[in-house]
């Protein structure tokens, strides 16, 4: 009977309580959405982040491919409700921001030129994923392929940079072709890439 009463009570306590959308402190209240990656864009920078001009032979490490998020398609609204029944209010402040559904697999790059790079030299449909080295935007480390997975998610305004691992032996003119392949297997190609390193 006791265990009734307090089961009502508190039902009852909460049901009385007038909830109030706390948004002090908030700024402006947005519902934030995840989405579906549609396609992706691919420059080539400096390490500021600057396009450069690919006619120009470049010093290896200082260019960099940098891929980002193109167009998106919006899926969920993922809007969090946190409920304080002492202070009657429920808190609209969103924290999470949007993620992309699908996650990169996999990066490959095959060479569509002759390399005379010692000792083994790199022909035309050659993998030479292992190249290059990746970095998420914003971190300081670039990795090896080889050695580390790609990261699970890429977001918005937040890409991946690709930059060759070591010098060649002399000025270098290549062209590669890039395929992303995504987590529900979807794969989006950058055909012709070029670089021209010294």
């Amino acid at each position: 009977m006791k265990k009734t009463f307090k089961i009502t009570f508190v039902v009852l306590f909460l049901g009385l309580i007038p909830m109030s959308c706390k948004r002090d402190n908030c700024g402006e209240v947005t519902n934030y959405k995840d989405y579906h990656i549609i396609s992706f864009s691919i420059n080539t920078t400096d390490l500021k982040g600057l396009n450069v001009d690919t006619s120009l032979y470049l010093d290896f490490d200082s260019v960099v491919k940098s891929i980002q998020i193109d167009k998106t398609q919006d899926e969920v609204n993922n809007i969090k409700l946190d409920i304080n029944m002492f202070s009657q209010t429920v808190d609209a402040c969103d924290p999470k921001r949007p993620s992309p559904l699908e996650k990169i697999k996999e990066i490959i790059i095959i060479s569509k030129s002759e390399i005379g790079v010692v000792p083994n030299k790199i022909s035309s449909g050659d993998t030479i994923t292992e190249l290059f080295l990746w970095k998420n935007e914003g971190s300081t480390e670039y990795k090896k392929f080889w050695m580390y997975s790609m990261p699970e998610n890429i977001k918005k305004n937040y890409g991946i940079l690709l930059k060759l691992k070591e010098r060649f032996f002399e000025n270098t003119d290549f062209k590669f072709d890039i395929k992303i392949e995504l987590s529900d297997n979807s794969i989006h190609e950058f055909n012709d890439q070029v670089l021209k390193v010294k």
